[in-house]
């Protein structure tokens, strides 16, 4: 071997020396070989033991395991999304933005099943990209379930987008925003949406086992309703039953039934007609899991009447759990008490009692600001509680469907002195809900600096050296060091912050709203107008105006207690509003006031009789017009003022309602617009 060959031989050798050197060191740094044993019990670590502790806790798969950054810390493998993302390398760029198009085009053309399917493939090739899973989920549950004619096609939609959304959140388990829009989409959906009344019953139909609510069962051999079988339903769902007659208008047991059979077919939470339960990720609705910080909250081994359950109850459960990923407020310094801010990244770096941001553990989402983020879990619960008032669950005196039906329309007739049927008694259900609002609203904020008691407050005030209008100016680095410094910074941030955050979200309003309307006098209240709204559309004219006066006795008498309260303007137009009925009734029906209309007209002639050669006749027009100022001026119960001289409804209210119902053409705003 010549001297050239020996020098490549030896090229070669350090080539390969260098490459095993360099692998080996690859794979300890990679972590698939551990250098140390950072848990080891015995025998006491050495000087050589703790520096090999030391690398191997800087290798790449221990940071990635204590960062949370591996795919199986991401959320749920999904083997196929797996090897349909590594066979398309790097066309899959490529291939994204087709299926993108193309479910487009698959929209537009109503091939929905095809669309679909597009947008499973899309979600496979990218899903740790949060944006698709929030766009098309989206994109189904607004925008394709609104195309549909049918309502029941509808919901079929809305749960698909749900479901999707889930999907994505199994996925993506360090997203709060996904927790968050799956919150909303319940919320929204089964909240406020347009045919929120059907969609409510399909959401409740979907939480009932389909044996419990087939329609054959209560049906009797000649296809008529059997009554004995359907007065259990209503036991068992008076929820339901009450919301498709007063709601749906299913004025028979037949059309209940009917209901029943045309939508048999909903997205449910269980797998056969026995009642078992689907899988977690299969039901519908969709919840997440039990977790220890909201033991209360739905979830989907709960079992057992689901009569109450409604989308508030399933964007509650999702609020909570979406919190679970979001930093808690800033501390006080040297109190475990927790102090208003814009976020804990605003405060002192490096203090204990401000820098408890941790980004492994915790997430920032990206909308809404981090406050009303936090606030939607008592946000959901008020929803729930004036859901019940909505639909006339006030106390526990239940609901009686034959109370002012006649005897050819009642549902459960009667032989003799046999009371009325009553379903759903036995529990105060607004009043359950408004008390538990109230405490998820203090203790809302007392965790985040919206609620300090009058002591704390000027102690705040006091190490801040007074009130503060505007933002403090940030200390330097070495003025932190001082803790007097310190302290008066703290105290000026959390003034500066429970002002603002308060005005931000709303917080007293809603504190106050939940404190007023779970009194009992506030329940009898609404109560009571509720039955002066059915004798009413009953078309009973003179039990209408008895309970009218009534009501509004009790709306007086409990809104004294709260003049705070009474001041807000979507209040006075709920209550301008039944007021209005109330006078159109003793316009046209009540004696009282037609005569006392009588009198002031035969005064008003009377005064320009000797102006003119003949005495007019009554009238019709001008006859009205005096009814009307007799019954709002002298016989409503709001016709006086309060005892401060103020009017229980102010004016621009007046404006608004009646706007809104067409009685005059004049634009009314708030004064405060």
């Amino acid at each position: 071997m010549n001297t050239l060959q020996r020098a490549a031989w030896r090229r070669k050798g350090l080539y390969y020396a260098s490459i095993i050197a360099l692998f080996t060191i690859s794979m300890f740094w990679r972590g698939s070989f551990a250098l140390g044993n950072p848990q080891r019990i015995a025998p006491a670590p050495t000087a050589l033991h703790k520096a090999a502790d030391w690398l191997g806790s800087k290798a790449i798969e221990p940071q990635a395991i204590k960062l949370e950054l591996r795919e199986l810390d991401q959320g749920d493998p999904e083997l196929a999304g797996e090897m349909m993302r590594h066979a398309s390398t790097g066309a899959r760029g490529f291939a994204i933005a087709y299926l993108w198009r193309e479910l487009i085009e698959s929209q537009k053309r109503g091939e929905l099943a095809h669309m679909e399917m597009l947008v499973r493939m899309t979600t496979k090739l990218q899903p740790h990209f949060l944006s698709p899973w929030l766009f098309q989920s989206w994109n189904i549950t607004y925008n394709v379930s609104v195309d549909q004619h049918r309502l029941g096609d509808m919901y079929f939609y809305i749960a698909r987008g749900i479901d999707l959304l889930a999907e994505g959140e199994r996925r993506n388990k360090r997203s709060p925003d996904l927790r968050y829009q799956l919150a909303f989409y319940y919320q929204n959906k089964f909240g406020i949406t347009d045919k929120v009344q059907t969609l409510r019953s399909l959401f409740q139909l979907s939480c009932i086992p389909p044996g419990q609510r087939s329609a054959a069962m209560l049906r009797d051999r000649n296809g008529m309703v059997d009554m004995q079988a359907f007065r259990k339903f209503c036991e068992e769902n008076p929820h339901l039953v009450r919301r498709l007659k007063e709601k749906l208008n299913c004025r028979m047991p037949m059309e209940v039934v009917e209901f029943l059979e045309e939508n048999r077919s909903v997205p449910s939470r269980f797998k056969n007609d026995a009642g078992d339960y689907a899988s977690d990720t299969d039901q519908f609705p969709v919840l997440p899991p039990q977790f220890a910080e909201g033991p209360e909250e739905w979830k989907p081994s709960d079992v057992g009447p689901d009569d109450d359950k409604s989308g508030f109850r399933a964007a509650r459960a999702w609020y909570a759990y979406s919190l679970l990923l979001v930093p808690p407020s800033p501390k006080w310094p040297g109190d475990d008490r927790p102090i208003s801010s814009a976020s804990p990244l605003v405060g002192p770096p490096g203090n204990p009692a401000w820098d408890q941001y941790d980004p492994v553990r915790y997430r920032l989402p990206k909308s809404p600001m981090l406050l009303l983020f936090r606030q939607g879990t008592p946000r959901a619960q008020s929803y729930q509680a004036d859901l019940e008032e909505k639909e006339g669950w006030f106390d526990d005196s239940g609901w009686r469907p034959d109370e002012i039906a006649d005897e050819a329309n009642r549902w459960f007739p009667r032989s003799g002195n046999e009371p009325d049927a009553v379903f759903g008694a036995n529990r105060s259900w607004a009043g359950e809900q408004w008390r538990d609002a109230h405490q998820r609203w203090r203790a809302h904020g007392e965790a985040n600096g919206l609620l300090i008691e009058p002591g704390r407050l000027q102690a705040l005030r006091e190490a801040a050296g007074g009130e503060v209008d505007s933002f403090p100016v940030r200390p330097s680095e070495s003025e932190l060091r001082d803790p007097n410094i310190l302290r008066r910074y703290a105290a000026q941030m959390g003034l500066f912050f429970y002002d603002r955050n308060r005005r931000t979200t709303n917080f007293p309003f809603f504190l106050m709203n939940s404190e007023a309307e779970m009194q009992p006098a506030g329940l009898a209240a609404h109560k009571a107008l509720w039955n002066a709204e059915l004798a009413r559309q009953s078309g009973n004219t003179g039990l209408a105006i008895r309970r009218y006066a009534e009501a509004f006795v009790k709306w007086k008498d409990w809104l004294s207690q709260y003049e705070p309260y009474s001041q807000v303007d979507s209040l006075q137009e709920d209550i301008y509003e039944a007021e209005y009925r109330y006078l159109r009734l003793l316009t046209q029906d009540d004696p009282q006031v037609r005569n006392r209309a009588k009198e002031k007209y035969d005064t008003l002639v009377r005064a320009i009789a000797p102006a003119i050669p003949v005495v007019p006749p009554g009238d019709e027009r001008l006859m009205t017009v005096l009814r009307q100022e007799v019954a709002e001026g002298e016989v409503s119960p709001f016709a006086k003022r309060k005892p401060n001289g103020e009017p229980w409804i102010k004016d621009d209210v007046k404006n608004i309602v009646k706007a809104r119902l067409g009685v005059t053409t004049k634009s009314a705003t708030r004064a405060d617009e």
